[in-house]
């Protein structure tokens, strides 16, 4: 994918205007280059999620990744028809459960890291700025975002 020309700020837009398209771009890159990928990008931050925090619970997984319950309900129960994740109880709450990836699940992760890497090493490639200064930065933009 070639990479988009640089567009000069519309006046009268915002900054969250500006992020909204950035989201868009980050979704069409990562659509693009995970195409042959066995996980789509949502599958793909889910998996890498669970993988790094280990079992968690979908409460825990809607609030990270900013997604209803609904929705994380319905990819859970996913993961679970491909036998990627073990549902257990939860040890804090006898009422929800937590879920961790299983053999299976790390390896799907695994074989679709590969096409994630390539996009995110030509979106790094890109950056106006040293990678870790920027992802600082947006530490604190999602920190100013969250729920009150």
């Amino acid at each position: 994918m070639a990479p988009a020309p640089h567009r000069p700020p519309i006046k009268g837009t915002s900054l969250l205007f500006d992020v909204f398209v950035l989201a868009q771009a980050v979704q069409e890159m990562l659509a693009d280059g995970m195409t042959d990928s066995p996980l789509t990008p949502s599958e793909y931050a889910l998996y890498s999620h669970v993988g790094e925090v280990g079992p968690c619970t979908p409460s825990q997984i809607s609030r990270v990744l900013r997604v209803p319950a609904t929705t994380v309900t319905v990819w859970v129960r996913e993961m679970q028809r491909r036998g990627h994740v073990v549902r257990r109880p939860s040890p804090a709450d006898g009422r929800s459960y937590e879920v961790g990836l299983t053999d299976a699940g790390i390896a799907v992760h695994a074989a679709a890291r590969a096409a994630f890497d390539v996009v995110n090493t030509g979106f790094v490639d890109r950056l106006p700025r040293p990678e870790g200064e920027l992802r600082s930065a947006l530490a604190g933009i999602i920190a100013a975002t969250a729920p009150a």
